[in-house]
């Protein structure tokens, strides 16, 4: 998923470049020459190990399978560029296939391997979240279940802030700042997704919206259903829709303009290519996605990294909004290693660096992401992209700063 800009005392980024200066060298003057009075090395580089744990196949397969080239590419980028801090990195992807019981088999596995770090984005993360938490292995990820936050859970990392305690304005409060004051709120059955939109309900009545309509066992994988939910979502007037279908968000705007409904919003943070205007022609438009990073549209180093990896690695996986989160929960950790430094990378030393980040943005590719608050604190910033006439358009910010940001609820 680069810092606010990477300069630090003995480590200088030039532009993709990692590069650690690994002897700093003190000069003093005898007798008007200047002579080497004392040399520090740095840590020896080491090969940092890092897993990844992922539903690669299964029921959220074809969801969260896009997470793997954007970790792999970030790799794949590092290795080439000079390491991290002059660290090669080796991934170790384990495929959780959508099994609860798999995902806390590959937890213990990839510690078991002596990996330094994991990073993991999957809806069954509650399953192997005490495990990891005991363990106080570093875990880095986009927190979509309960299991991420908390004051004492300070050895995972997410980069979004605590998106379950429904305390998160922004999307809301854009979404009502464009005169869309009467909601429907859908998702599928699964804990996660139905736990974080039975929030967003609550949010859009204490904001002042009204919830016209709402289904929380909506199924993704039938089509009729879902044409008939459209419906549903016509008949109670609702003029927005805040959803979580397991990457079938999209296709709800699609059904609702088959319905006669087209005009109606659909607000989705989980549902985006580049190519979606492309695949589904004018019946997308009106479709809204928020994203917690900046959008691809953005110009900043960060994203300029990540694209060019992207390019290189994945072409066929460059404008997926999952393999940019990837990219993303790497980044964060990278954050973490090189506020290290010349000091080792170890499990306990990467939670201590990790939490004294400081309004880090990857080079531009998040909001302003600070540790420890991020463990309990909810997301302020979103950037908002909107189909408009068969073509996303930035509808938020501006392009240098792309964000819209609202305070949460205390």
């Amino acid at each position: 998923m680069t810092g606010v800009i990477r300069w630090c005392v003995a480590r200088v980024r030039v532009g993709a470049t990692r590069l650690a200066v690994g002897l700093i060298v003190m000069l003093v003057t005898v007798a008007g020459i200047l002579v080497p009075s004392a040399v520090t090395a740095n840590a020896a580089p080491t090969t940092l190990k890092i897993g990844l744990l992922n539903s690669t196949t299964g029921e959220f397969g074809s969801f969260y399978s896009p997470l793997v080239p954007g970790v792999e590419a970030w790799a794949d980028w590092v290795n080439t560029h000079g390491g991290l801090n002059g660290h090669k990195v080796s991934l170790n992807i384990l495929n959780n296939a959508s099994s609860p019981s798999q995902i806390v088999a590959n937890a213990h596995e990839a510690v078991d391997a002596g990996d330094v770090a994991i990073m993991v984005t999957d809806q069954l993360f509650d399953s192997v979240a005490p495990y990891l938490h005991s363990v106080g292995i570093p875990v880095y990820g986009w927190g979509i279940t309960p299991g991420f936050f908390g004051a004492g859970q300070t050895n995972f990392f997410s980069y979004t802030g605590n998106v379950t305690n429904g305390k998160s304005t922004g999307t809301i409060k854009f979404i009502l700042s464009k005169g869309k004051t009467k909601f429907a709120v859908l998702s599928d059955a699964s804990p996660a997704d139905s736990g974080d939109l039975k929030a967003v309900s609550t949010l859009i009545t204490t904001l002042g919206g009204d919830v016209v309509y709402s289904n929380f066992n909506v199924d993704p994988t039938n089509t009729a259903s879902e044409l008939s939910v459209a419906q549903a979502v016509k008949g109670s007037g609702a003029q927005a829709v805040a959803i979580a279908l397991l990457g079938s968000e999209a296709t709800m705007q699609v059904d609702l303009s088959q319905v006669g409904a087209g005009n109606v919003w659909v607000a989705s943070g989980s549902d985006f290519q580049q190519t979606l205007p492309q695949q589904y022609g004018p019946a997308l438009n009106n479709y809204l996605f928020y994203f917690f990073t900046a959008p691809f549209t953005v110009n900043s180093p960060g994203m300029r990294e990540y694209l060019a990896a992207m390019k290189k690695y994945y072409p066929s996986d460059e404008y997926n909004d999952e393999s940019l989160i990837g990219w993303v929960n790497a980044e964060v950790l990278a954050g973490g290693v090189e506020k290290l430094g010349s000091k080792p990378v170890t499990r306990a030393s990467l939670v201590k660096a990790t939490n004294t980040l400081k309004n880090y943005t990857g080079g531009g590719i998040l909001a302003p992401l600070s540790f420890p608050a991020a463990h309990t604190q909810a997301p302020s910033c979103f950037a908002f992209e909107q189909v408009q006439n068969g073509k996303w358009v930035q509808v938020s910010g501006t392009k240098a700063n792309p964000f819209y940001c609202s305070k949460p609820l205390s």
